[in-house]
């Protein structure tokens, strides 16, 4: 008879899958930038987007910078558009930093653009680190 790892309910556990004691926190806003304070060592996956539109074929750009708190990055990307004057379309940065646990950071996205923007949002995933 061999050992079989079971959690409360009673279910097999695979122990080839990482087990998390923490749950994975999700974060939100609708402004420039978001701020927070994670309660444990994660990855913070954080994404931005907003719809915009550029005059005259001009470039709209955006990405996401660590403005406090010095988190380790993983990887991050910007993601650039050409203008369709007054038709928006979609526009998307993502990235990955380290975070450590109670130290305050803030996250900003920047947009350069040439025409104007709307709906724009910022969600962070923290993901507790085993």
């Amino acid at each position: 008879m061999s050992n079989v790892l079971k959690d409360k309910l009673g279910n097999i556990l695979n122990p080839h899958i990482p087990r998390y004691e923490k749950p994975i926190e999700y974060i939100t806003s609708t402004n420039e930038s978001i701020t927070f304070t994670p309660k444990f060592n994660c990855y913070a996956e954080i994404m931005c987007d907003c719809a915009t539109w550029g005059n005259n074929g001009g470039d709209n750009r955006i990405n996401i910078v660590n403005t406090v708190g010095d988190a380790e990055e993983i990887f991050s990307f910007t993601n650039i558009q050409a203008g369709g004057n007054t038709a928006s379309r979609p526009l998307i940065a993502r990235g990955v930093w380290k975070c450590k646990k109670n130290i305050s950071y803030t996250f900003a996205r920047t947009l350069s653009n040439s025409g104007g923007e709307h709906a724009r949002c910022i969600i962070v995933k923290l993901v507790p680190i085993p």
